[in-house]
């Protein structure tokens, strides 16, 4: 009876628990938080079937077959309350405080070890004889269900406080999300402006080797042509030097030429020389000559009335002229 109660519930209430949802480490340190409390819940509430449990137990016991009619007829009068109190326990007006979801809920620890000193104190009930056993019972009873409605009025706060986490965790997810959203929306953002910018600066980098490379088709252009007139320019050198080489043999040619012509001058001079000292001597020969032949003429003149034979006297001064050429020929040559 007790499980068909159970499943019942169960299929009734569909409460996930919160062990079983991810955390994410994005979430905020409130939501660990939550998700702390919910797992102690879950630990708290499995002591609180325990505590259900021993309850239906102490209900459920038989009287033995040595006590009293009168205190089977107790026992029989306390059936009612016993069973409202196991349907007190099993049924809730709301569904989220059932016995099945008593796995999500807090019972406290209080609860726990009075049920266990109920327990205790039952059995002894049910063994000892007596009306004084039944009231005991009875109170005690009764100090249960008092116990047992703060228990239930806890619990209802804890399911409030477990709907407004879920609610809370809900809004964060959903705030989670859009931040994920935003976050994807800015790394697309991030990533289209860092393709602009390599497309640009790719572009500016492109232009500027652009204008290197024209630069360096000119300065190609510019050493072929400097190239060509630097071939132009040692082909020329080699042939000045060929040049100045020929030259300077020339030159030593000449040079040795002027220094025979020197040589021929000198030898010339000295010839001059010689002849300008003959000359001089012939000169004063002739003028001696001259003169001799001047007294001759003078000497030949008084002679002339002498001589009777004028073929003699006429045969002289034509050989005195022809010495006088010879003597103009011999200067002319000097």
């Amino acid at each position: 009876m007790h499980q068909g109660i159970h499943m019942e519930l169960a299929a009734d209430c569909t409460m996930i628990p919160i062990k079983t949802m991810p955390v994410n480490k994005e979430l905020p340190h409130e939501i660990a938080e939550l998700h702390k409390s919910h797992r102690e819940q879950e630990s708290r509430a499995e002591d609180g079937e325990e505590e259900v449990e021993n309850h239906s137990s102490i209900t459920s016991v038989s009287p033995s077959p040595m006590e009293s009619p009168k205190q089977t007829r107790v026992n029989s009068d306390d059936k009612p309350s016993e069973e409202f109190t196991l349907q007190s326990l099993l049924a809730s007006p709301h569904p989220e405080d059932s016995l099945s979801n008593m796995g999500h809920h807090v019972l406290p620890l209080e609860s726990i070890r009075e049920l266990d000193e109920v327990e205790d104190q039952g059995s002894e009930l049910h063994r000892s004889p007596g009306d004084g056993a039944v009231k005991v019972k009875e109170g005690e009873l009764q100090d249960l269900k008092l116990k047992h409605q703060s228990h239930q009025t806890e619990t209802e706060r804890l399911c409030a406080e477990l709907r407004d986490s879920r609610e809370r965790i809900g809004e964060l997810e959903s705030e989670l999300s859009t931040e994920r959203k935003k976050g994807e929306d800015n790394t697309h953002k991030i990533l289209k402006l860092e393709t602009d910018m390599s497309n640009s600066s790719l572009i500016a980098v492109l232009t500027e080797c652009q204008s290197k490379v024209e630069q360096l088709e000119e300065l190609k252009h510019s050493s072929l042509q400097l190239t060509a007139q630097l071939q132009a320019a040692q082909s020329m050198a080699v042939y000045l030097q060929r040049r100045m080489l020929c030259l300077e043999e020339e030159h030593m040619l000449k040079q040795q030429e002027v220094l025979k012509l020197t040589e021929q001058l000198e030898e010339a001079g000295r010839a001059l020389q010689e002849k300008s000292t003959q000359v001089a001597q012939v000169t004063a020969q002739l003028q001696a000559l001259h003169q001799e032949l001047e007294k001759k003429q003078e000497n030949g003149a008084s002679s002339t009335d002498v001589l009777a034979n004028g073929h003699t006297t006429s045969a002289q001064p034509q050989q005195q002229p022809r010495q006088y050429s010879n003597d103009s020929k011999v200067c002319t040559l000097l």
